[in-house]
Protein backbone atom coordinates (compact mmCIF):
# COMPACT_ATOMS: atom_id res chain seq x y z
CA UNK A 1 0.00 0.00 0.00
CA UNK A 2 2.77 2.22 0.87
CA UNK A 3 4.33 1.55 -2.69
CA UNK A 4 1.37 2.35 -4.19
CA UNK A 5 1.02 5.81 -2.82
CA UNK A 6 5.18 6.93 -3.22
CA UNK A 7 4.46 5.78 -6.87
CA UNK A 8 0.57 7.53 -7.40
CA UNK A 9 3.29 10.88 -5.73
CA UNK A 10 6.13 10.54 -8.04
CA UNK A 11 2.96 10.49 -10.49
CA UNK A 12 1.12 13.48 -9.74
CA UNK A 13 5.06 15.03 -9.35
CA UNK A 14 5.59 14.48 -12.43
CA UNK A 15 2.14 15.75 -14.15
CA UNK A 16 2.99 18.80 -12.13
CA UNK A 17 6.22 19.55 -13.38
CA UNK A 18 5.41 19.11 -16.86
CA UNK A 19 2.06 21.27 -16.68
CA UNK A 20 4.48 23.89 -15.35
CA UNK A 21 7.06 23.64 -18.11
CA UNK A 22 4.38 23.66 -20.92
CA UNK A 23 2.52 26.97 -19.17
CA UNK A 24 5.86 28.96 -18.68
CA UNK A 25 6.70 27.85 -22.95
CA UNK A 26 3.20 29.20 -23.72
CA UNK A 27 3.95 32.43 -21.60
CA UNK A 28 7.59 32.61 -23.12
CA UNK A 29 5.74 32.40 -26.77
CA UNK A 30 2.96 34.91 -25.65
CA UNK A 31 6.25 37.69 -24.72
CA UNK A 32 7.74 37.06 -27.80
CA UNK A 33 4.71 37.20 -30.56
CA UNK A 34 3.02 39.78 -28.50
CA UNK A 35 5.97 42.07 -27.10
CA UNK A 36 9.78 41.32 -28.84
CA UNK A 37 8.72 41.04 -32.02
CA UNK A 38 6.83 43.38 -32.57
CA UNK A 39 9.20 45.89 -31.06
CA UNK A 40 12.08 44.79 -33.06
CA UNK A 41 9.66 45.03 -36.12
CA UNK A 42 8.92 48.60 -35.04
CA UNK A 43 12.29 49.19 -34.30
CA UNK A 44 13.97 48.21 -37.76
CA UNK A 45 10.98 49.89 -39.71
CA UNK A 46 11.50 53.15 -37.56
CA UNK A 47 15.47 53.61 -38.51
CA UNK A 48 14.37 52.25 -42.44
CA UNK A 49 12.34 55.00 -42.28
CA UNK A 50 14.54 57.92 -40.76
CA UNK A 51 16.65 56.89 -43.63
CA UNK A 52 14.96 56.11 -46.23
CA UNK A 53 13.17 59.67 -45.71
CA UNK A 54 16.51 61.53 -45.34
CA UNK A 55 17.14 60.31 -48.71
CA UNK A 56 13.91 61.56 -50.33
CA UNK A 57 14.24 65.07 -48.99
CA UNK A 58 10.82 66.57 -50.44
CA UNK A 59 11.54 65.09 -53.70
CA UNK A 60 10.25 61.16 -54.56
CA UNK A 61 11.42 58.94 -56.76
CA UNK A 62 10.24 55.58 -55.24
CA UNK A 63 13.59 54.05 -55.27
CA UNK A 64 15.43 55.29 -52.38
CA UNK A 65 13.88 52.29 -50.30
CA UNK A 66 14.93 49.32 -52.61
CA UNK A 67 18.10 48.22 -51.15
CA UNK A 68 16.68 48.04 -46.82
CA UNK A 69 13.67 46.83 -47.87
CA UNK A 70 13.94 45.07 -50.87
CA UNK A 71 14.24 45.44 -54.57
CA UNK A 72 11.57 47.49 -55.66
CA UNK A 73 9.55 47.45 -53.05
CA UNK A 74 8.64 50.78 -53.43
CA UNK A 75 8.35 51.44 -57.24
CA UNK A 76 4.53 51.54 -57.29
CA UNK A 77 4.84 54.55 -54.87
CA UNK A 78 3.78 57.53 -56.35
CA UNK A 79 5.02 60.52 -55.52
CA UNK A 80 4.23 64.42 -56.00
CA UNK A 81 6.66 67.45 -55.60
CA UNK A 82 7.04 68.99 -52.44
CA UNK A 83 6.26 65.84 -50.47
CA UNK A 84 7.31 66.54 -46.76
CA UNK A 85 9.90 64.44 -44.59
CA UNK A 86 6.57 63.66 -42.36
CA UNK A 87 4.44 61.74 -44.82
CA UNK A 88 7.78 60.44 -46.62
CA UNK A 89 8.50 59.04 -43.53
CA UNK A 90 4.67 57.82 -42.36
CA UNK A 91 4.34 56.40 -45.86
CA UNK A 92 7.75 54.27 -45.74
CA UNK A 93 7.05 53.47 -42.14
CA UNK A 94 3.77 51.79 -42.60
CA UNK A 95 4.64 50.11 -45.43
CA UNK A 96 7.76 48.44 -43.70
CA UNK A 97 5.15 47.98 -40.59
CA UNK A 98 2.74 45.80 -43.08
CA UNK A 99 5.30 43.91 -45.18
CA UNK A 100 6.85 42.16 -42.30
CA UNK A 101 3.00 41.47 -40.95
CA UNK A 102 2.18 44.02 -38.29
CA UNK A 103 -1.07 45.78 -38.68
CA UNK A 104 -0.62 49.66 -38.87
CA UNK A 105 -4.28 50.60 -36.89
Amino acid sequence: MAERKNIKNKSNKSIMIITMIIIIVIISAGGYWFGYRPYQIRKFCNDAAIKNAKEIKGSCSGSTSKDILGKGYYESMLCSEGITWQSSYDTIYNACLRKRGLDTK
